[in-house]
């Protein structure tokens, strides 16, 4: 299947052009070079486009979809490993909208597409709300970190036996944390944690670890979806520490970092879904997903 890569233009199988107008409009072309040498695609191929997706990655989509059907392509693949509005699952207010639900889903359902996929999804409401809905797992990533962390984490010390425990940080992640750990190589200990929310503000108060729980020194990993400004996962590391943790990962299959990389993590594992990282850190490893 040859690629239209609305991410990487010059890796692109279908090579376009691009025109952007002062309010904001975007026009898409497919290149002259078919019309030039005769050629045109084949309506029997299909094509996947690849994006990531934004309002602006959006127009895009919808541009390069428009183009496509103009030459005649019937078969339209779509790859987005993050997907826009992916916490928005349902209304959080009176009188409020869900925003996946009636308004991304719909643009994207009216496009006629053969498949979307998405990666680590953020719920099962997109599974409900696409057509043709296809998940990728993050088993990809985990297995990065994992054979990162086992080749590279600190040796116990003598006489220890410091393990690396799975740290899940809320009920909600439970489910899917399980499943994580399933498809993973390394099953090791499981930790499941309380966080408790303002419901006014819904600012998080505190993060529980079981009472029981003594690390004694053991690394854990967190696993999740999305990191946006990581405040969930600061606070768990807190915890965590004051309970005995030694060195916390975290792994995130979409790395928002609206307020930078948690200083209370130790290692991050992520993919390149929401954005290219433009420098190089020595804590911060990526995984390309493109």
């Amino acid at each position: 299947m040859r690629v239209l890569s609305l991410v990487s233009p010059e890796k692109s199988d279908i090579k376009y052009s691009v025109i952007k107008f002062t309010d904001t409009q975007i026009l898409l072309n497919l290149s002259e070079e078919y019309q030039r040498f005769g050629f045109t695609l084949d309506e029997k191929e299909p094509i996947q486009i690849s994006s990531r997706m934004s309002w602006t990655d959006l127009q895009y989509i919808i541009s390069a979809v428009a183009a496509l059907r103009n030459h005649g392509i019937k078969k339209i693949h779509l790859y987005c490993p993050y997907f826009l509005g992916a916490r928005s699952d349902r209304s959080f207010q009176k009188m409020g909208i869900n925003y996946l639900k009636q308004v991304i889903c719909p643009i994207l359902n009216s496009l006629g597409l053969e498949s979307i996929s998405t990666m680590d999804p953020h719920s099962h409401c997109l599974e409900m709300g696409l057509n043709n809905f296809k998940v990728i797992s993050n088993e990809r990533l985990v297995s990065f970190a994992l054979d990162h962390l086992l080749k590279t984490r600190s040796a116990p010390d003598e006489g220890s036996s410091r393990d690396l425990v799975w740290l899940i940080p809320d009920k909600g992640a439970v489910d899917k944390a399980y499943e994580t750990i399933k498809e993973s190589a390394f099953k090791g200990n499981v930790v499941e944690c309380t966080k408790h929310r303002d419901k006014l503000t819904g600012k998080i108060t505190s993060t529980d670890i079981p009472v029981d729980v003594d690390f004694q020194g053991d690394e854990c990993i967190i696993v999740d979806d999305i990191c946006d400004g990581g405040y969930t996962f600061i606070k768990l590391a807190e915890a965590a520490k004051k309970k005995g943790a030694g060195n916390i990962h975290l792994v995130v299959t979409h790395g928002i970092f609206s307020k930078g990389f948690p200083t209370e993590i130790d290692q991050i594992y992520t993919t390149n879904s929401f954005q290219e990282f433009t420098q190089e850190f020595d804590r911060v490893h990526i995984l390309n997903v493109f």
